[in-house]
C-alpha cells in the first residue's frame, strides 16, 4: 500500500503545488482569497468554506478524492473481516437511499445530471 500512496504522490503533488503557487501569484486578488488557497494547499477545499475564487473551484474534487484515500483504506484495514463486509453492506445500501432522500429535500438541485437524464429515459 505504502508504494501505491509514493507512486501516486510523486505524480500528482508536484504539478499540483506548481499550479497553485503559479495562480496564487497571477492572482491580483490573492489577499482577498486566502482561505480558499489554504483549503486547496491542505485538500480540505468544499469542505467548510464554499467561497472559493473560480480559479480555486475545480480544487474540492481532489480534496474529496485524497480525503478518501486517507480515510478509507486504513479504516478498512483495521476492522475485523466480518465488521469490513458489514461497513460495505451498509454503504452499498445506503446509498440510493440517501439519493432519494436529497432528491426530495433539494428537488431543484441537479447533483447527478447524467443519472437524471437516464430516469427520464426509463
Amino acid at each position: 500500500m505504502g508504494q501505491f500512496y509514493a507512486r501516486r504522490a510523486l505524480r500528482i503533488l508536484p504539478v499540483y503545488f506548481v499550479y497553485l503557487a503559479t495562480i496564487y501569484f497571477l492572482d491580483p486578488a490573492r489577499e482577498n482569497h486566502g482561505s480558499g488557497y489554504l483549503a486547496a494547499l491542505t485538500f480540505t477545499s468544499g469542505t467548510w468554506d464554499h467561497s472559493d475564487p473560480y480559479v480555486l473551484a475545480h480544487f474540492w474534487s481532489l480534496a474529496v478524492e485524497e480525503q478518501f484515500y486517507l480515510l478509507w483504506p486504513p479504516l478498512l484495514t483495521i476492522l475485523p473481516s466480518k465488521v469490513r463486509i458489514a461497513v460495505l453492506a451498509s454503504l452499498v445500501a445506503l446509498l440510493p437511499i440517501s439519493r432519494g432522500i436529497s432528491r426530495r429535500v433539494f428537488p431543484d438541485l441537479d447533483l447527478i445530471p447524467l443519472a437524471n437524464a437516464m430516469d427520464a429515459l426509463a
